[in-house]
């Protein structure tokens, strides 16, 4: 067996591959040819075999740009890379020489000199899928020593200029009648001095990195990414139109070094080098590193223009190369696109094709370090083109699920219509995959569809498949185009077939669409043919499938059963088979329709593995593989079908708007009443927003991700009758600011009135959580009566969210504003420095990292180098020398200045919080209310009373106060469920200045902390409410002697002994005696007769 066929097998029986019409295993295995010279030559690594293909109906041209010399006359030359061209029949190799020198030194011309190691000849090469086809390949990194002064050590240079051999055909066994293009070998352009600095015109120019011959094969594009300090350019090789000489034309213009150079060869071809700097092409910015040509005003048009990747700055040009003056060329921009991600060496690859059959070329374009979770996964931009020159802003991303680093999008494939649909399609390689992967995708009249019908994996494993992919050409002459790809990293090429693709047209067809109620048997025919855009195997077998009625089983074949299948074998016309069934009426279910189905497969499918299979076809995996027919019962209306008027009406019941996370579901609730004929079959639609989740599936319902399809009644609804059905709702992942719920009726008939079908229903969805802030201190007083040392407060501040809303993560900030120091008697007195303030934040077992910051001014603790300067708060406030910006106020401390007295400044004193009305969440209600101010008594007056007036506030809410606010950005969520976020804030507070502010009229201070939790979207501040107990230390004089509890169980058990002596004593004067009561009543009333009477007698 032979070598290549013992590997075919190998392959095919490890690599699986999601298949389509390309062979989902190689059919052809090409391989480097052994190294045999006359002298001792080596390889020292992989010679890069399959780095670069171009695939012929008779064979495939392969390039090997890092093997080894093979030549005796190249016996001296390291590693000069080599075109292979291999029988595909035969898959044997044999070496294609283009160049049969060795390094070339010539004496009197030395620009004309070629140094060949390392050349890389072959990692380039283009030429049509035929044989009779122009070929052209190229060695990016040919090069020339060059010695501008002899005499001067150190003055040679390597021109890194690059060369490409041409010839018109591959017909014969080796390239005859080769053609050089090297037009970058102008000594006068290689470089020049710009003052200090040194700009590379030629000297860098590595023509021939890209190649691509046009599809009218009339020229020849190169990449030259060098020139000009690697700005780049694109070199144009084509016919010139006045015959003459060899001309080398000049130009007196050095810095402009574009010109018009006639090659060695045949001299009616000229090579024209656009000048980068006439249309300010960026520097490093590697333009023409993938080319590619088309007709873009359309067919017949006759202008061809190009186009171009400048990938180290992510932009492609669409251009023509036209004239700048009479010696130079520039580029005459139509469009350039630009790469929607930044880094992604977008325009790796280039193609233009027609996608989508209009007769206009797209462009696909490759960005194989496009990124998703920080890897280089790969993409491919697709712009289609929309005539006139103008493209999609916006173009079709296609990427793959592969996570890692795939590079898709690599290489790309121009490879035609593989399936024979009318429509182009792209094949494209993801090289770093595992071991390579190449996905397939199929061209529509919408363009390219985003998930490739195909996906072919590495045989065997080797490394770096897909790296390069071959134009489409048909090599066995089924009309079928094939495919080429290289593994170069194990020096190994693949060739897949293709195989026809048919199309099965199927029809099933009952004889009467009606059945009368009470008869027995039905007729129905199912034909079927092939479509093939070629000749298909006549030996195709169809497995069908013929169902009657599966749901109900009220049809009966006359072998038995519900369902029948056989085998056939289609042709190009339509076969039929006539098919007479029993029919058994059931009355509740009389008006559901009969079902007739018709499935088919394939049986000769494709194999995964073994040789070629000459009588398999595909299906395309995008065609129908069923159909359907119905029958329905005769039911009376006046039409046929029934003509119906169904009308939707219903309610919504959560509160608008809907506040999220108030109530766990909501419904809604709909009646559809028929005002025409009778509806059979009646079912509703129910489609909502992707956020909003149906509760359940309802019986008689089938649910399609957003969509719920249900029959309204197993039986139907006649004029006047009507039905009623409802839905509930999961609105815990609402998002956005509304949800729609959307409502569809229909019947089996027509619709007499569709316009009052439908019904929409609108949620608003609004966002409010109350959050709750309890303060606390530790001590809350302290005595401070001759005290001038430090007392160390700690505050617990715990913020709760009470919802209903959860606060989403990334959005939340906690802050607390602790007050440092008072301006009173001209001057700043400062109670707590900034490097003492310690804060420990939790929530969720996390600990949160605390930003300190004053007047919008970040601030360091302890830092321990300063590199700007920033506010902050200085430890001597006494304003002898200090400069009040430093606290970002505009303060005059003029003890003279009369104009701001102190008394002014203490007026604001006590500003409270906002007390206007303001949003309340009702949880009887489920919507939001609004809070008006309170009549009672404010916070400080509950708890200070009279002292009220003799005591210091110490807060934020003050102008004369300066703070220093803590910030802490909450990474999680904040559910009511959770727990509090905790901060505990420490600091020592001095005694002696606090002492210091008060007098006889002011004898106690209150150091308050302010704190609040905010959203970053909530500017409005109408997503949270705070309900704050604040946290506060008070500083007295003394602190009141506590009463002691003996004192108080003494004092109660005194006033019990009295009290049980007081009743003890009434008690034994007869106070509680029924009798001695009644005497007490009755001399009471004889007393307010003897009253009245002596009245009487007065008058």
């Amino acid at each position: 067996m032979p070598l290549w066929s013992t590997l075919l097998l190998a392959f095919c029986t490890l690599t699986p591959a999601i298949a389509y019409n390309l062979s989902p295993t190689p059919n052809h295995v090409l391989q480097e040819p052994p190294l045999t010279t006359s002298f001792n030559a080596h390889k020292n690594q992989s010679s890069y075999f399959g780095y670069s293909i171009n695939l012929r109906p008779n064979s495939v041209l392969i390039g090997a740009p890092r093997a080894p010399a093979r030549l005796e006359s190249q016996r001296n030359v390291r590693e000069p890379g080599a075109i292979y061209k291999c029988d595909i029949e035969s898959s044997q190799c044999q070496h294609y020489i283009f160049d049969r020198y060795g390094n070339v030194l010539v004496e009197n011309d030395r620009i004309q000199s070629e140094t060949k190691d390392e050349q890389w000849l072959g990692a380039s090469m283009d030429g049509p899928g035929r044989d009779e086809g122009k070929f052209v390949v190229c060695a990016s990194r040919n090069y020339i020593n060059f010695t501008y002064t002899p005499s001067v050590p150190g003055s040679e240079n390597h021109l890194l200029h690059g060369i490409c051999y041409w010839v018109h055909n591959t017909t014969s066994s080796q390239p005859e009648d080769i053609h050089k293009i090297a037009p970058l070998r102008e000594l006068r352009y290689q470089s020049f001095k710009n003052g200090s600095e040194s700009v590379y015109l030629y000297m860098m120019g590595q023509a021939g990195l890209s190649v691509h011959v046009t599809d009218d094969s009339e020229e020849i594009l190169t990449g030259a990414v060098g020139v000009h300090n690697w700005k780049g350019t694109v070199i144009r090789h084509r016919r010139f139109s006045i015959d003459g000489g060899l001309s080398r034309r000049e130009t007196s213009n050095i810095k402009q070094p574009g010109r018009s150079a006639k090659l060695t060869g045949p001299i009616n071809y000229d090579s024209e080098i656009p000048d980068p700097t006439t249309w300010q092409q960026p520097d490093d910015s590697y333009f023409g590193y993938a080319v590619a040509s088309g007709f873009f005003h359309g067919p017949g048009t006759g202008k061809l223009l190009y186009v171009g990747s400048a990938p180290r700055i992510d932009e492609v040009y669409l251009f023509d190369i036209v004239d700048h003056s009479a010696t130079v060329k520039t580029i005459n921009k139509y469009r350039t696109f630009r790469s929607p991600q930044f880094g992604v060496y977008f325009g790796s690859t280039l193609i233009v094709d027609d996608f989508n059959a209009d007769g206009l070329p797209d462009i696909a374009i490759g960005a194989p370090y496009y990124r998703e979770d920080e890897n280089d996964n790969g993409a491919v931009y697709v712009y289609m083109n929309l005539g006139k020159l103008q493209f999609t802003e916006e173009p079709l991303t296609i990427t793959t699920d592969y996570k890692l680093n795939g590079k898709f999008g690599m290489s790309l494939g121009k490879i035609g219509d593989i399936n024979l649909d009318g429509f182009n399609d792209l094949a494209v390689g993801a090289p770093y995959e595992d071991s390579g992967a190449v996905y397939i995708f199929l061209g529509s009249r919408d363009g390219l569809q985003k998930k490739p019908v195909q996906k072919l994996l590495s045989p065997g494993g080797n490394r770096l498949f897909g790296y390069s992919i071959s134009r489409g050409v048909d090599i066995d002459a089924n009309g079928y185009v094939d495919v080429a790809i290289g593994a170069p990293e194990d020096e190994i090429v693949f060739i897949y077939r293709t195989y026809p693709v048919v199309k099965v047209v199927a029809t099933i067809n009952p004889q009467n669409r009606e059945l009368d109620i009470g008869e027995t048997s039905l007729k129905f025919n199912a034909c079927w043919l092939l479509q093939s855009p070629t000749s298909f195997p006549s030996n195709v077998r169809l497995l069908i499938k013929i169902a009657a009625d599966t749901q109900f089983g009220r049809v009966k074949f006359s072998e038995g059963g519900n369902s029948q299948e056989f085998e056939v074998k289609p042709q190009s016309y339509s076969q039929c088979k006539i098919f007479d069934v029993a029919v058994e009426s059931r009355t509740e279910i009389i008006f559901k329709p009969i079902d007739l189905d018709m499935s088919w497969q394939i049986l000769d499918n494709t194999p995964q593995e073994g040789e070629f299979c000459t009588n398999c076809v595909y299906q395309n995996p995008n065609d129908p593989t069923y159909v359907r027919s119905q029958v329905v019962f005769n039911t009376g209306c006046k039409n046929t079908p029934c003509r119906a008027d169904l009308q939707i009406s219903g309610k919504l019941f959560p509160p608008q708007p809907y506040i999220l996370g108030s109530a766990e579901h909501f419904r809604a609730e709909y009646e559809v009443k028929n005002h025409g004929e009778t509806a059979y079959l009646p079912r509703i639609i129910i489609e909502k927003s992707s956020s909003l989740n149906f509760m359940r599936v309802l019986p008689n319902c089938l649910l399609d991700v957003d969509i719920m399809t249900c029959d309204l009644s197993t039986e139907p609804i006649l004029r006047g009758q009507s039905r009623t059905i409802a839905f509930k709702f999961d609105p815990s992942t609402l998002e956005g600011s509304e949800a729609i719920i959307t409502a569809n009726v229909s019947s089996t008939g027509d619709e007499e009135n569709p316009d009052d079908n439908t019904m929409e229903f609108t949620v608003n969805i609004q966002e409010f959580s109350e959050i709750e802030i309890v303060g606390r201190s530790s001590p809350q007083f302290v005595a401070i009566k001759d005290r001038n040392d430090q007392e160390n407060l700690t505050h617990t501040l715990e913020f709760r969210n009470l919802g209903p809303t959860h606060l989403r993560s990334s959005l939340i900030e906690v802050t607390f504003d602790i007050p440092v120091s008072l301006f009173q008697d001209n001057r700043w007195i400062n109670f707590i420095h900034f490097g003492d303030i310690s804060a420990v934040v939790h929530f969720k077992s996390l600990a949160l990292i605390v930003s300190w910051s004053q007047n919008d001014t970040i601030l360091l603790q302890n830092p321990t180098e300063y590199t700007t300067s920033f506010p902050a708060i200085a430890d001597d406030l006494s304003g002898n020398s200090y400069d009040s910006s430093k606290l970002g106020l505009d303060l005059n401390l003029d003890a003279n200045d009369n104009n701001h007295n102190l008394d002014e400044v203490n007026q604001v004193f006590r500003r409270r919080r906002n007390i206007e009305t303001s949003t309340a969440f009702n949880p009887y209600t489920l919507g939001l209310r609004e809070d008006h101010p309170s009549s009672a008594r404010s916070l400080d007056d509950a708890i200070f009373g009279s002292r009220i007036n003799k005591t210091i506030f110490l807060d934020c809410n003050r102008n004369d106060v300066t703070c220093i606010r803590g910030s802490v950005a909450i990474p999680s969520s904040m559910t009511p469920k959770d727990p509090p976020i905790v901060v505990k804030i420490t600091f020592p507070v001095d005694l002696e200045a606090v002492n210091s502010v008060l007098d006889e009229n002011r004898d106690s201070l209150v150091l308050r902390l302010i704190s609040k939790l905010t959203r970053e979207d909530d500017e409005a501040g109408t997503m949270i409410k705070i309900v704050e107990t604040p946290s506060y230390t008070h500083f007295v004089q003394d602190i009141p002697h506590e009463l002691q509890i003996w004192v108080i169980v003494v004092s109660v058990i005194g006033g019990l002994l009295l009290l049980t002596i007081l009743t003890y004593i009434m008690y034994r004067m007869g106070f509680f005696k029924r009798e001695k009561k009644a005497e007490i009543a009755r001399l009471v009333r004889e007393s307010q007769i003897q009253a009245e009477m002596e009245s009487e007698d007065e008058d």
